[in-house]
């Protein structure tokens, strides 16, 4: 699996995941757990979206097409 993009959330992660699954490429979305500050307040790290070798070139044309900018 190669790295395709790193999202703000897993959100748009997901919104991503089911674009590319309308264009028949496979993805997987690898995101950190929730964690805590040390200042009481929440933070969560970024979504990694991931997909197949063999897509990777039209993945990467799509997501930035249309997810650039996030």
């Amino acid at each position: 699996m190669k790295l395709v993009k790193n999202f703000p959330n897993r959100i748009t992660a997901e919104s991503a995941k089911e674009y590319l699954k309308a264009y028949n490429i496979e993805c997987i979305i690898q995101s950190s757990d929730l964690m805590f500050g040390s200042s009481g307040g929440d933070f969560i790290h970024g979504a990694d979206l991931y997909v197949q070798e063999k897509d990777y070139k039209f993945a990467l044309e799509l997501i930035y097409n249309t997810f650039n900018g996030i």
